[in-house]
């Protein structure tokens, strides 16, 4: 086949997958906007298809599209499309029994489905790898992350969750059970998905994380929301907020398609101020919950912050040894560095000032041409040494301390004349 028939093939294999993309989403959208206007049975039925529709594609696109990814990556979003396949079936064997069973509790054994799949995503989510670093610089972004994980699942569980315990209590004991994991399974996305978010900034810009979390942060609210009202109720009953599930199905959609976009690395990221969203992030939620424990500690209500303020310290503490450990190292790198470019840099023209100077001092030489040579050579080798020594006197000088040296990627093309 010549080279411009694959090429008109490949543009139209394109623009069909650009045709099917825009039928599936237009589909979602139509059945997530429809839904509220329809019966609870028929609303049920709209929902549970357009979530299967597109949770099945997910499944499918996570695992072909993740193929060409390196081995961690290609692992951990394969592992994400294995938990959307789950979940789908879940929804597909919950929409036949439905149709015998119009009374269907909110939670029962069916939910199996559901919370293996949120466990499947999670695992696989915390499976992707660091993009660079040392293990202290891990380390820190890791309790970086877990801070802000605490935080967050502080906040979560005082101003979301602080009423579940007293429902729970009264529900039917699967219903207690099934709902309880529901909670779990809510801050560890928290958890997962901070820390994954910290530790993958040395990324320029990652839309696939920004995708799968909008997805779970939405899906969350729809939890939420469903655990609140269907407990101790029918499935009708609740009446799940579709459009909310339905918009989840399509955010994770549109995650698996575009999961074999890597985002590009960037180069020396802990110098690039355009970390500071990674930092800001998790001390800003921790600065966040410092706040309520404030206020809860003079109004005598949410003691939950107050523990969380105190195991947040007790992190702090800890990312501070590493930072500090993390340095020490840096510290040693950099002078072990320097020590080497130094001893070559003297190292050269000395070995050709002796050279010179022992031959001149043989009288092996007996042109004068070429002892004046060597004797030049020799001479602008010892400037050469001078003008180093000169340097190291001043950067060991108060002078030098004051010096703002900027380490950056510097064009070849800039070096050579």
């Amino acid at each position: 086949m010549h080279a411009s028939s694959i090429a008109r093939v490949r543009s139209g294999q394109a623009a069909t997958n650009s045709w099917k993309r825009v039928a599936l989403f237009t589909y979602l959208a139509g059945s997530g906007l429809a839904t509220p206007f329809l019966g609870s049975e028929s609303a049920s039925i709209v929902g549970a298809l357009a979530m299967f529709t597109a949770l099945a594609v997910a499944g499918h696109q996570f695992v072909v599209n993740s193929r060409p990814l390196p081995a961690a990556e290609r692992r951990a979003w394969t592992v994400v499309g294995w938990g959307m396949w789950l979940i789908a079936g879940g929804l597909l064997t919950h929409a036949v029994l439905f149709v015998f069973v119009r009374d269907m509790p909110t939670f029962g054994p069916i939910d199996f489905f559901w919370l293996a799949g949120y466990g499947l995503a999670i695992l696989g989510l915390s499976q992707l790898p660091h993009t660079s670093g040392t293990r202290w610089e891990r380390w820190r972004l890791l309790l970086d992350g877990i801070i802000g994980a605490v935080a967050a699942g502080a906040l979560m569980w005082t101003f979301a969750f602080a009423d579940l315990p007293s429902q729970l209590q009264v529900a039917p004991t699967w219903q207690k059970i099934v709902g309880s994991v529901y909670v779990v399974l809510d801050v560890m996305i928290i958890f997962t998905l901070l820390v994954v978010v910290v530790r993958r900034s040395t990324f320029r810009f990652d839309r696939r994380l920004l995708l799968v979390g909008a997805a779970l942060v939405v899906e969350m609210v729809a939890d939420y929301r469903f655990l609140t009202s269907g407990l101790g109720q029918t499935f009708v009953e609740a009446e799940p907020l579709y459009p909310l599930h339905i918009l989840t199905a399509a955010l994770l959609a549109a995650t698996a398609l575009s999961v074999a976009r890597l985002p590009e690395p960037r180069e020396y990221a802990e110098r690039s101020g355009s970390l500071t969203w990674a930092t800001l992030l998790p001390y800003g939620l921790a600065a966040v919950v410092t706040t309520g424990a404030i206020i809860s500690l003079a109004t005598g209500q949410a003691p939950s912050l107050v523990y969380a303020v105190a195991l947040i310290g007790l992190l702090a503490i800890g990312r501070q040894g590493v930072t500090i450990r993390e340095a020490h190292l840096s510290l040693d790198q950099q002078r072990a560095a320097l020590a080497a470019s130094i001893s070559h840099e003297l190292r050269t023209p000395l070995t050709t000032m002796v050279g010179y100077l022992e031959l001149l001092d043989s009288d092996a030489i007996d042109d004068p041409i070429e002892q004046r040579n060597m004797v030049s050579i020799a001479n602008s080798q010892a400037a050469y040494l001078s003008r180093i020594v000169s340097d190291l006197v001043m950067l060991a000088s108060e002078a030098g301390q004051q010096m703002d040296i900027r380490i950056r990627p510097t064009p070849i093309d800039e070096l050579s004349w």
